[in-house]
């Protein structure tokens, strides 16, 4: 992916609504290549618990 490519994706997240409905873990390997656990708790927030790198 691209830097132009990237900043749009950023971008368009950012303005689609709150991180706890947005930030999935798609998103994550897409735009980082890292597998991730993603996990909502109501009192801590938003937990992404790294598992490895996506090929």
């Amino acid at each position: 992916m691209n830097l132009l490519n990237y900043g749009k994706r950023v971008y368009s997240v950012i303005s689609s609504g709150v991180p706890s409905d947005m930030i999935t873990h798609d998103l994550i390997r897409d735009i980082y290549g890292v597998e991730v656990l993603v996990r909502h708790d109501a009192e801590a927030g938003l937990h992404l618990i790294p598992i490895g790198v996506g090929l």
